[in-house]
């Protein structure tokens, strides 16, 4: 009896943890993507103009929030690795960042937004037309800026330490 239940709970286990993984992208939005950084405004807006630092910025707004970037061919900067050969003629892209200001329990949160508007141009004599984008950039983009928030805060405690 006590097999029985043995044999019964290694084959469910064993069929729970057989799933495959899939290294697919994720779907493509046409929204941006967002993350909430337990840090304040200034901290935040330097941590990402260090993240966008090999972006060419056209529009920059520090009291609004507001960063744009200058038109991107496709894979100057980025490069996704699911992406495969489309036959594009022409295609660009600008990355819209929107930082906002928030407080939680009295501390200070930036929530970041990131909207990376994809243009394509399959002829010469149509119009571009917006595609989805996989949002691999825009989670790149917002790992980078809270790795910029860390670093800054681990120099302080450092030099708080030191002091």
């Amino acid at each position: 009896m006590n097999n029985i239940f043995l044999f019964a709970f290694l084959l469910f286990t064993g069929f729970l943890f057989s799933g495959c993984a899939s290294l697919e992208p994720e779907p493509h939005i046409l929204r941006p993507v967002s993350k909430i950084y337990p840090a304040d405004y200034q901290k935040t807006w330097r941590a990402t103009m260090l993240a966008l630092e090999d972006y060419p910025i056209e529009t920059e707004d520090n009291e609004k929030g507001l960063l744009k970037t200058e038109n991107i061919q496709t894979e100057t900067i980025w490069k996704s690795p699911f992406e495969r050969e489309r036959g594009l003629i022409a295609a660009k892209y600008t990355l819209h960042i929107r930082l906002i200001k928030g407080k939680s329990k009295s501390k200070p949160m930036v929530k970041v937004r990131v909207l990376k508007k994809i243009l394509e141009q399959k002829g010469f004599i149509e119009d571009p037309k917006r595609i989805p984008s996989d949002g691999l950039e825009e989670k790149a983009i917002l790992y980078r800026i809270l790795r910029e928030i860390n670093i800054e805060q681990a120099i302080l405690n450092y030099h708080q330490r030191s002091s």
